[in-house]
């Protein structure tokens, strides 16, 4: 009958051992196929932006606020943080494959081979990784250290273009307050001249209220431009991660500065320039290293035990040389039943895996689209800021000459309202188009990766070394 049992267990030992024998392949970065060029256009091919973009544009006033929110803005701080995080995890998945050691004292404990009362010593046990579930699960854990480094700095890159997005929209809101503030004077000559006119009784009560009504829908407009810059002056200052209370801006308008051109480099080396996609790649990677770990948990594990110190029967005899005492124990260990529980974990690891190989290929496929989109919209609004600027030309030469012959009672008031709504149109669609074309930038920065680089590793050097996961 035992010798039944024991035959019945290796066969099933036999069996468990074969159904894990079955390989996980060896990590490949996802396959992607960069295109040969830009559509919008190859100028500038091999050429990428500087790291300190947001220089490009010409005010020391942004510069010294996008300094301040990298060094003070919170959410940027919460990201560095979980690096250590982390790190901490990553030594802590690492720490198996290392030999543990401990030291003790018992008075009282029963030694079978020496029947002593008295024991000190040390002792040491060690899992032998033969089949790398501990050294996978360290390399995963490895993995998402690099993942919250890339994280943090595409955080950083998101945080300049923010920062500087918010800036230029600040100086766009007291553009377009000077412009409407222009056409309110305009609207309230008109309206004074009409009032002379009306009771000399050459205007009559009509043209009167539409121009007052023109002035107060002009008036009106004003304060909803004031409250979006006094937001996005907040807003700003959230940013820097400063309280909005005393917050300031002294730029006054977009006109101080400059829209730099940008130009795009080669497509296939934009997987090296975005932090978010190599964030991306490196959590593809911690997956498989969990579909390694939980692959080679259900193989067999081997421990090494080893005790060594002084018993005796008596304190005072404790530390004689004869109290000496040594063991070695070795053990095998293997997975026969778990209902299902490991099998499952490794399936899930490598569902996991495929997700994760899915959504990098969509965030490549996504990355080459931002590129596109911000080229075609940094070439078309220049087109667009061309021609709203003819535009608000020819609006107010037109109503200067409407006002002229309205004046000398060639043509009825209704013309001269018709411009100055026209006017005040084309005056603030401009502006608008100017603010646009230093969007536009913003986004190809950023889609570009801001000139941002990890073909070296120096990154995650640094981290590595401030983590000591140099060992695994």
């Amino acid at each position: 009958m035992k010798i039944m049992l024991l035959r019945a267990a290796g066969v099933l030992a036999l069996a468990i051992v074969v159904s894990a024998c079955t390989t996980v392949p060896s990590y490949q970065p996802p396959a992607t196929q960069a295109p040969d060029g830009w559509d919008a256009g190859a100028a500038g091919a091999g050429i990428w932006p500087d790291p300190r973009w947001w220089q490009a544009f010409g005010s020391d006033e942004l510069n010294a606020l996008i300094v301040e929110a990298s060094t003070n803005n919170h959410d940027l701080q919460a990201a560095a943080i979980r690096i250590d995080e982390a790190a901490a995890r990553a030594r802590i998945a690492g720490a198996p494959r290392w030999p543990t050691l401990g030291a003790g004292f018992e008075p009282g404990r029963e030694q079978k081979a020496t029947s002593k009362d008295l024991f000190a010593g040390v002792q040491a046990s060690y899992e032998i990784d033969l089949f790398g579930k501990y050294g996978a699960a360290a390399s995963a854990a490895r993995a998402r250290v690099e993942a919250s480094v890339y994280d943090r700095q595409a955080m950083a890159l998101s945080l300049e273009g923010d920062v500087a997005a918010t800036f230029f929209q600040i100086l766009s809101l007291r553009d377009r307050q000077r412009e409407m503030a222009q056409s309110i004077d305009t609207a309230q000559r008109m309206l004074g001249i009409l009032r002379t006119r009306d009771h000399a009784g050459s205007a009559s009560d009509v043209e009167l209220a539409q121009q007052s009504s023109i002035a107060a829908r002009q008036q009106a407009a004003l304060p909803d431009l004031q409250l979006a810059e006094h937001q996005a002056i907040a807003a700003l200052a959230v940013l820097v991660g400063r309280n909005p209370e005393g917050f300031s801006v002294t730029t006054r308008s977009l006109q101080q500065l400059r829209v730099p051109p940008v130009v795009a480099g080669l497509p296939s080396e934009l997987l090296l320039r975005r932090p978010d996609l190599r964030r991306s790649e490196a959590n593809v990677r911690g997956m498989h290293g969990d579909w390694e770990s939980s692959h080679a948990a259900r193989f067999p594990s081997i421990v090494l035990t080893a005790a060594g110190g002084l018993a005796s029967n008596a304190l005072g005899a404790l530390f004689n040389p004869g109290s000496a005492v040594a063991s070695i124990v070795g053990s095998l260990t293997a997975p026969i039943l778990a209902g299902g529980r490991l099998s499952g974990q490794e399936k899930l690891d490598a569902a996991r895996y495929r997700e994760q190989v899915a959504l990098y290929d969509g965030a490549v496929i996504a990355a080459f689209r931002d590129v596109e989109n911000a080229l075609y919209a940094s070439t078309l609004n220049q087109r667009a800021i061309a021609l709203d600027r003819e535009a608000d030309a020819q609006a107010r030469r037109a109503l200067a000459l409407l006002d002229v012959r309205y004046n000398t009672g060639a043509i009825d008031f209704l013309a001269v309202l018709d411009a100055q709504r026209n006017a005040v149109e084309t005056a603030d669609a401009l502006t608008q188009a100017q603010l646009a074309r230093f969007i536009a930038a913003i986004n190809l920065y950023k889609a570009l990766g801001g000139g941002w680089s990890d073909a070296d590793g120096r990154p995650l050097q640094a981290v590595a070394a401030v983590a000591g996961l140099q060992r695994g």
